[in-house]
C-alpha cells in the first residue's frame, strides 16, 4: 500500500536519495543543494512523498512566490525535482502527488503553476506550453574598453537587488532568497566537481560601465548560456561578449518572447549576432485562478532564472 502525504523533516534524506538516484545517478548527488528554497524547512508544507512500507518513492514539490508586472501582481508556484524510483512508474503515483500539490497551491490562493517541463505527465493534467523563446549565437567583437565583468561575491547582494528590483517584469525575491541562490554555485565546488556542469545555477557575474554596476547575469552551470541577467540590456550583451572574450564562454543566449528590449536590440546587431533559433515554450504552466491571469500577463513572463525547480 502506497500512502501519500506532505514530507516530515526526518525523512529529507529520503527524498534527497531518491531524486538524486533519478536525475544525478552518474553525478555527485547534490540536487538539494541546487535548490535551496524548495528544500528549505520553511517550505516542507510544500513537499510531498508517497512512501511504500515506510520508505519514500516518490517526490513532488513547489515553492511560492510572487510575479510582479509593474503594478500587477500574482501567487505563483514553481513546481520542480519531481522524482519517482523506476520500479514504481506508471502506477499513479505522480498523478496522485501532482493532485496534492494542487490541491494545495489552490488552498493558497495561487494563481499560476509554473513547471521546469513538458512532460505527457503534465501535459494529461491540462498544463500548456505557452510562448517562445529565441537562442542567439554570441560572436565576440571588440568590446567596449569601459565595460569590465567580475565575478559575483556576496558582499555585491545589494548591488543584485537593486539591479533586479529595477526590472518591470520579475518574480519578488528578498535579500536572503537572493542569498540563498546566488549562493548555489559555491555550495556546488564545495561538494565536488562532477554535478557542476548539469546544475542549472552556475556562476554569476556583475557588468560595469566606468565601474559603476550596470547590470548582471547567471551562467547554468556548463557555462554555455545564461539562465538569468536583469540590468541595461546592451550592457548585458557587452557583459557576456566580454566574458566569453575573456574566458571563451558563454556561446550563446536565451531571450524569450516578452523581452522585446533585448530581442530589438540582438535584431540590430545583425550581423554580430547572426543566427536566431525559435525553441518553444517559455514555459509550461497551468493556470488555477481564471479570474486573476489574462494572456498578456502569462505571456509577458520573464524565464524563471533562478526561481527553476
Amino acid at each position: 500500500m502506497v500512502d501519500f502525504r506532505c514530507v516530515r523533516p526526518n525523512e529529507l534524506t529520503q527524498v534527497f536519495d531518491v531524486i538524486n538516484q533519478v536525475f544525478r545517478s552518474r553525478y555527485d548527488p547534490t540536487m538539494q543543494l541546487e535548490f535551496p528554497l524548495l528544500f528549505s524547512t520553511e517550505n516542507l508544507q510544500r513537499v510531498f512523498i508517497a512512501l511504500e512500507k515506510g520508505k519514500v518513492v516518490s517526490h513532488m514539490g513547489y515553492q511560492k512566490t510572487e510575479y510582479i508586472d509593474q503594478n500587477r501582481r500574482l501567487s505563483v508556484a514553481f513546481l520542480g525535482a519531481v522524482a519517482t524510483l523506476p520500479e514504481h512508474r506508471g502506477t499513479g503515483i505522480a498523478s496522485r502527488l501532482l493532485e496534492m500539490a494542487e490541491e494545495a497551491m489552490r488552498a493558497e490562493m495561487i494563481d499560476l503553476c509554473l513547471i521546469s517541463g513538458n512532460r505527457s505527465l503534465y501535459l494529461r493534467h491540462g498544463y500548456s506550453e505557452r510562448g517562445a523563446t529565441y537562442e542567439y549565437l554570441l560572436t565576440i567583437p571588440d568590446t567596449a574598453p569601459n565595460v569590465s565583468v567580475r565575478a559575483y561575491s556576496e558582499r555585491d547582494i545589494d548591488v543584485v537587488l537593486a539591479i533586479y528590483a529595477q526590472e518591470e517584469k520579475r518574480f519578488h525575491r528578498d535579500a536572503e532568497a537572493f542569498r540563498k541562490l546566488l549562493g548555489v554555485y559555491q555550495a556546488l565546488k564545495g561538494q565536488g566537481p562532477r554535478s557542476i556542469p548539469i546544475a542549472q545555477i552556475g556562476p554569476t557575474y556583475l557588468v560595469y560601465d566606468h565601474d559603476i554596476p550596470v547590470a548582471y547575469f547567471n551562467l547554468r552551470g556548463n557555462q554555455k548560456y545564461p539562465i538569468e541577467y536583469a540590468g541595461d540590456r546592451e550592457s548585458v550583451l557587452r557583459g557576456l561578449q566580454r566574458l566569453a572574450k575573456e574566458t571563451g564562454h558563454p556561446f550563446y543566449v536565451w531571450v524569450p518572447e516578452s523581452d522585446a528590449a533585448f530581442l530589438t536590440l540582438l535584431e540590430r546587431k545583425e550581423p554580430v549576432i547572426n543566427n536566431r533559433y525559435r525553441f518553444p515554450p517559455s514555459h509550461t504552466s497551468k493556470i488555477l485562478n481564471e479570474t486573476a491571469l489574462e494572456d498578456s500577463l502569462l505571456l509577458g513572463m520573464p524565464l524563471p532564472g533562478l526561481n527553476y525547480v
